[in-house]
């Protein structure tokens, strides 16, 4: 696949880092990352929509998510003879699952009580669970409602990352103004080769 540059220049005035009580270049170095993560995300999110009816339908859910509902926008991946491997769900979902007494019968005691206490779930039904619930509001992908179920990377396509994030410290002489900051950059390619692999859906 075509490789492509991510990239972001995080910059603070000297007069922000005097002024800052904590280690403001610290918080904004963090933020940065997370930011290339959120376009990585955001690539494959454009990639995963695009392959929309292709192959597998557009699934609309009225009401709450249950798993009856749920299996049938699995069953689209599945039925290719294509393991389903990953559950990608917005914010919002995370209420489905907590409060739907279905959801809550296929929840062993254990599991149940590592959610209360972590707020995250490993597997249910065999997926891996992802979901934006816990990011900053800035940092979510997903749409209200949104989810994904995503077959195993074999049978889905390729992602590859040349050496990972790169970090160029910038300064006054490149800014012309009083400051520090850094240039991030990351070379990466990534592809869905088999639409069969995605199925979108979206609860109203």
């Amino acid at each position: 696949p075509s490789e492509f540059n991510i990239m972001t220049r995080p910059f603070i005035e000297e007069r922000e880092i005097q002024q800052s009580v904590g280690d403001v270049l610290e918080e904004k170095f963090v933020e940065a990352q997370e930011a290339m993560m959120v376009k990585e995300d955001k690539t494959w999110y454009t990639m995963a929509t695009a392959t929309v009816n292709q192959s597998n339908p557009f699934t609309t859910i009225t009401g709450t998510v249950s798993p009856s509902s749920f299996m049938a926008v699995k069953t689209l991946v599945t039925r290719w003879n294509i393991p389903a491997a990953y559950w990608l769900m917005a914010s919002d979902l995370w209420n489905d699952i907590v409060g739907d007494t279905q959801f809550s019968n296929l929840i062993d005691p254990v599991s149940k009580h590592e959610l209360l206490l972590t707020g995250q779930l490993g597997t249910i039904l065999g997926l891996s669970i992802y979901t934006d619930a816990y990011r900053h509001p800035q940092h979510k992908v997903l749409n209200q409602g949104e989810f994904f179920v995503v077959g195993d990377a074999v049978n889905h396509g390729q992602y590859t990352d040349r050496g990972g994030v790169n970090s160029i410290p910038i300064d006054g002489s490149t800014e012309k103004v009083a400051g520090r900051g850094w240039m991030l950059t990351e070379l990466l390619s990534m592809v869905i080769t088999n639409a069969r692999s995605v199925a979108k859906a979206r609860r109203v």
